[in-house]
């Protein structure tokens, strides 16, 4: 192979150095997993503590919001510890099982918090735009998300055949090392005609991921048009009562002692106070599906980097060998490539920014402890 890393002289340089020479590199990485860790497992430990031990509530949005918290913790744990043991050893892991447990388990974490997004986006679209159809979804919840999760471990299971240690020789003059690099594709499977198996694999990935942002879009905007169309239909009815269209019962000795103009101005002060209280409930008591909706916006425009460095590090099997002289942008694209992660520790942030309750007792508990 010839070599890629003109900034290091493998004559001079032992098989440690090498690794050492890209852990340095992937500091900033490391330290950014670092916090994710930290957010996710602080952040989402919150939600569930609040929702469940301060926010004693019935109703559908205090089951999603603690299980999609979990899942989110597992995911923003499991795929930062994952990828901060890659980079410590991103040209010496030797532990094939382990590399394989690795990417399993973060393909199962991330698609298991993916499809609870699903589940929550089809129950906002039923109870929304179906409200008068009987439904049995909120009676076999818990059963759901076994079946999600069972479902992502499906999805998940090609990895711990298509993973593995690829080993990479580097040449230089009469120098030659050989890296053992963690992959998601191993390399004797992007060789001859094992190519296709990686390109199916990925392919099906890809498939499984553009669904689901399909379904999340497909649902979320049928639930945008349906309330964007109850607010339009309250305008509506404000302006007709602004105008005089409804009648408007007043007192005998009330209308005696206003004039007409002044009882006009009455009946449209009146009438936009009824308006914005009526606005103000309705948005209340959707608030919810507005987070979800910002949840959902946030997981497709974060994975969206994933899968699109997935699809060319599988078409071109030197693709990450190929900046391994610019490390700025190696170090840059590694970082993109888990940005997914964000979407995993965002939810606390968008609770305490939409949910008033939330965010009180929010700051009840970081009172108490400062």
């Amino acid at each position: 192979m010839a070599n890629i890393l003109e900034n290091i002289n493998l004559a001079n340089s032992s098989f440690s150095d090498i690794n050492k020479h890209f852990i340095h590199i992937f500091i900033p990485n490391i330290a950014f997993l670092a916090i994710f860790i930290l957010i996710g497992i602080v952040g989402n430990s919150l939600v569930i503590y609040i929702y469940l031990r301060k926010m004693v509530e019935t109703t559908d949005n205090h089951f999603f919001i603690p299980c999609l918290a979990v899942g989110d913790m597992l995911a923003s744990t499991i795929c930062s510890t994952a990828a901060i043991i890659m980079y410590f050893y991103y040209t010496n892991f030797t532990y094939e099982v382990t590399c394989k447990i690795m990417w399993f388990s973060m393909t199962w974490s991330a698609s298991g918090a993916a499809l609870i997004l699903v589940f929550i986006a089809i129950q906002r679209y039923k109870k929304i735009c179906q409200p008068f159809k009987p439904s049995t979804l909120m009676d076999r919840k818990h059963s759901i998300v076994i079946c999600l999760y069972i479902s992502s471990t499906f999805v998940s299971s090609p990895l711990l055949f298509t993973s593995g240690v690829s080993h990479l020789t580097l040449e230089q003059g009469n120098k030659s090392i050989t890296l053992h690099i963690c992959e998601r594709i191993r390399q004797d499977l992007r060789e001859d005609w094992n190519i296709n198996i990686a390109l199916a694999f990925t392919g099906l990935e890809a498939f499984i991921v553009l669904s689901v942002a399909t379904i999340l879009t497909t649902l979320y905007l049928k639930v945008g048009l349906k309330l964007a169309k109850h607010l339009k239909s309250m305008s509506k009815r404000r302006k007709e009562e602004s105008n005089g269209n409804t009648q408007e019962t007043e007192s005998s000795s009330e209308v005696s002692t206003i004039k007409p103009g002044q009882l006009k101005s009455i009946k449209k002060k009146r009438t936009f106070k009824s308006f914005r209280h009526k606005r103000e409930k309705f948005n209340q008591e959707h608030h919810y599906t507005y987070i979800f909706i910002a949840i959902s916006g946030v997981c497709i425009v974060t994975y969206s980097p994933r899968l699109l460095l997935m699809i060319l590090e599988s078409v071109n099997e030197n693709f990450w060998l190929s900046f391994y002289e610019n490390n700025h942008l190696l170090r840059f694209l590694k970082l993109l490539n888990r940005f997914h992660i964000v979407n995993n520790i965002a939810n606390p942030f968008l609770y305490a920014m939409f949910d008033r309750k939330f965010k009180a007792h929010l700051l009840q508990i970081l009172q108490c402890k400062s």
